[in-house]
């Protein structure tokens, strides 16, 4: 059950005080008056108090100056040597998964591409350009059985066959 509280003017004014200097916050406020952050939130709503933010940029973010480990160059090898990649790893699911109804399969260590793509690609036994669209008939976009995708020149003429069989509302892309 909440208390209620009655403010008095110099309570409020304390309270604007408070909220001038930068070192103070919301809740060293609250533990000033011995209330919770909220009602210092809505008393300062009430009379106009903006608090100023802290900066914690430079010699103020609480990590200045302290070593962290650097995610960007491998962390999980160093901090788990014995995890295993791809097919070795305990949750390995064959290297594939759906990304918005398409089929994404494991080309090379972090990348994937589209199975329709390398399915038209290897009918063709060639790259496909980028402009190329691989339209799926069914409009299952996991459906990758060669009878089921078609070749289009550009994305213009994708939407134009879209167009053509009336649903272009069932083409998210």
């Amino acid at each position: 059950m909440s208390r209620v509280i009655t403010w008095t003017k110099e309570m409020d004014d304390t309270l604007v005080k408070h909220s001038q200097d930068v070192k103070l916050t919301l809740s060293t406020a609250a533990n000033h008056f011995d209330i919770s952050i909220g009602a210092i939130r809505n008393r300062s709503a009430i009379l106009g108090i903006h608090w100023k933010l802290r900066s914690f940029s430079g010699q103020n973010n609480p990590m200045y100056g302290k070593d962290r480990p650097d995610f960007r160059s491998n962390h999980w090898s160093k901090t788990k040597p014995d995890m295993q990649d791809g097919e070795q790893n305990h949750r390995w699911k064959g290297g594939c998964y759906i990304n918005s109804g398409y089929v994404q399969v494991r080309t090379g260590t972090n990348s994937y591409q589209p199975e329709h793509r390398l399915v038209m690609e290897k009918m063709l036994s060639r790259k496909l350009e980028i402009k190329e669209v691989v339209h799926h008939v069914d409009r299952n976009r996991s459906n990758n059985h060669p009878d089921n995708l078609m070749l289009l020149p550009s994305q213009s003429e994708h939407i134009k066959l879209h167009l053509k069989q009336g649903d272009l509302a069932h083409h998210a892309s």
